[in-house]
């Protein structure tokens, strides 16, 4: 998934997401990215391996991949030419403990941060293979078209569509969640980068802190 096609992105704007089976970096480089979410994991300390909030701020080797033009070539037919980055995330659920994750819309995480969300995506990389078994991703089509921050609550899972992919790229206003890992095997660890399209006015600072990774005259 180089680009995006243009049957791609009219089904993202109706449904909320896009997936790819296909990699999105050169095996050189993604064994790279592998290698710095092992470091990542051996010093998280006491916190669980879910919690692995922004790590390009701890390790500058992640703004490689955040910041290439393979995802960046994905983000922009979605929400234009200029682009910054939000937020990023490891995210690995831990063997038995691994917690379920309710159905939210990740804007909900962010509100009282930004004044817009609607033009917030996020990438979802997978760095092991994801399947229902080992607690993948699940989402509800269609469902950011309604906007707002929804509370946890339960949903109709026969509604779902699991991310047994290696790339998903989702709306911020979409319902997704997780399911709890039961299992001795760790889940499927994952890469999330969120980027946005600036012009929304950004009320906080203090978790998230935009910046600008591409801009781009466009012709009018």
């Amino acid at each position: 998934m180089a680009t995006l096609t243009p049957e791609q992105i009219l089904f993202f704007q109706e449904q909320g997401y896009a997936l790819s089976h296909q990699p999105l970096f050169a095996p050189e480089k993604f064994a790279e990215l592998q290698a710095i979410f092992e470091e990542q994991l051996a010093l998280k300390g006491a916190k669980l391996s879910d919690e692995l909030d922004t790590p390009h701020f701890r390790n500058e080797r992640l703004l490689t991949f955040l910041l290439s033009d393979e995802v960046l070539d994905l983000v922009e037919p979605l929400i234009g030419p200029n682009i910054a980055l939000w937020s990023s995330h490891f995210i690995c659920k831990d063997p038995y403990t691994g917690r379920a994750t309710p159905w939210h819309e990740d804007s909900a995480f962010w509100k009282g941060r930004c004044s817009a969300y609607d033009k917030i995506v996020t990438v979802w990389l997978a760095i092991d293979r994801s399947t229902r078994e080992n607690g993948c991703m699940q989402v509800i089509p269609a469902t950011h078209l309604a906007g707002g921050f929804s509370e946890y609550v339960d949903a109709d899972t026969a509604q779902n569509t699991f991310a047994d992919a290696a790339l998903w790229l989702y709306h911020a206003l979409l319902i997704d969640g997780h399911s709890y890992l039961p299992r001795k095997e760790p889940g499927s660890p994952d890469l999330a980068g969120s980027w946005a399209r600036p012009g929304g006015e950004q009320l906080r600072d203090d978790v998230n802190a935009a910046a600008l990774l591409r801009k781009r005259k466009v012709s009018t």
